[in-house]
C-alpha cells in the first residue's frame, strides 16, 4: 500500500471482484468495504463461510474471517455491538496501541496541529463526530501526551465535526460558488511561491460577483506519481537544458572587458530561476 496510487487500483480491483461474486450469490443484508476491509452481517456462519469461498473463487485473494464475540466485533477502529437489532459503535483501541503520533513539536512550519484523518484514519472520526464529547477522551489524550496544546486540539476536532455535518447537510445549498484557479508549485524550501501566490491571487483577482469565491489550489507533481502513468509516452523526450531542475548554473558576463562571472545553484527550473535574475539581484545590479 506504499504505492502513491495502491488504493486507488484497490478499490478498482475489489469493486470488479464484486460485480462477479453479486452474480453467483445475492448481496446480504449489510455488506460495507473499507478499502479491503469489509464488514458483513449474514444469516449464520455457513452463508459467511459461502460467501468467503466465493470471493476466492473470483479473485486471486485469500480471505480470513473473524466472527463476532458475544455480538461484538472491532472493525478497523470501530467497535460493533449488536443490540435489539441494530449496531452501536464506538472507538475501540487496539491492545498493541501504545499511543504514539507525530509529535507537536516537530509539526511543519504553518501547520499548528496535523490534520485528525491521516493520525487516526476516517472510521476513528465517524464515530468521534457521533459519540458525545465524554467519549473523545483518548484521542484528547494521546494527542496531549504527543506535546499538543488541548486549546488547539478542541478547535480541530470541531472543525473536523463542523466539515463533516456541511457536508452532509441536505439543505447544503447555500455554499458560495468557487472559482478554483490551479498552480503547480516546485517543492522548493528557499522560496515562500505559496505565500507569493496567494498574495498575488489575493490583491490583483477579483469574482465576477460578490457570492463567488476564489480559491487558489496549489499542487505539486513527484516522481514517484508521474513516472508510472507517463513510462508508456510514445512521443520522444525533448531536451531541454533550461527546464531541468537541480543544476548548478554559471552566468559570465557578455562584456568583453569584464570577467565577471555568477555560479549559483536552483532546484526550481533553470528558466524559471534566470527570470528571477532579471528582475532583481546581483547579476541585475552588475549589468546596470
Amino acid at each position: 500500500m506504499g504505492f502513491p496510487l495502491g488504493v486507488l487500483f484497490v478499490n478498482f480491483y475489489m469493486g470488479i471482484v464484486e460485480e462477479r461474486v453479486f452474480k453467483k450469490i445475492s448481496q446480504p443484508d449489510l455488506y460495507v468495504r473499507y478499502i479491503d476491509d469489509t464488514f458483513v452481517n449474514t444469516a449464520n456462519v455457513d452463508c459467511r463461510e459461502e460467501l468467503r469461498r466465493i470471493f476466492e473463487e473470483c479473485s486471486s485473494l485469500r480471505f480470513t474471517l473473524e466472527h463476532n464475540l458475544q455480538g461484538r466485533l472491532d472493525f478497523l477502529d470501530v467497535l460493533v455491538e449488536t443490540s435489539d437489532n441494530t449496531f452501536n459503535t464506538s472507538v475501540h483501541v487496539k491492545p498493541t496501541n501504545l499511543g504514539l503520533c507525530l509529535n507537536g513539536e516537530s509539526a511543519l512550519v504553518g501547520i499548528k496541529l496535523p490534520p485528525l484523518r491521516p493520525l487516526f484514519g476516517e472510521p476513528f472520526l465517524t464515530v468521534l463526530r457521533v459519540e458525545v464529547p465524554t467519549r473523545r477522551l483518548p484521542i484528547t489524550k494521546i494527542l496531549v501526551n504527543n506535546g499538543f496544546t488541548k486549546k488547539d486540539i478542541n478547535r480541530q476536532i470541531k472543525q473536523e465535526i463542523k466539515k463533516w455535518y456541511q457536508n452532509e447537510s441536505p439543505d447544503n445549498t447555500n455554499t458560495p460558488a468557487k472559482i478554483n484557479l490551479y498552480y503547480k508549485g516546485l517543492m522548493s524550501i528557499n522560496y515562500k511561491e505559496e505565500k507569493t501566490m496567494k498574495n498575488i491571487i489575493k490583491n490583483n483577482v477579483f469574482a465576477p460577483a460578490e457570492d463567488i469565491e476564489i480559491n487558489l489550489i496549489i499542487y505539486y507533481q513527484s516522481a514517484k506519481t508521474q513516472n508510472p502513468i507517463m513510462k508508456n509516452n510514445p512521443a520522444p523526450a525533448i531536451q531541454d537544458d533550461l527546464k531541468e531542475t537541480n543544476v548548478v548554473y554559471r552566468y559570465k558576463c557578455p562584456v568583453q572587458e569584464c570577467l565577471g562571472t555568477y555560479i549559483g545553484m536552483t532546484m526550481m527550473h533553470l528558466s524559471k530561476r534566470l527570470s528571477c535574475h532579471v528582475q532583481q539581484g546581483a547579476i541585475k545590479m552588475h549589468c546596470l
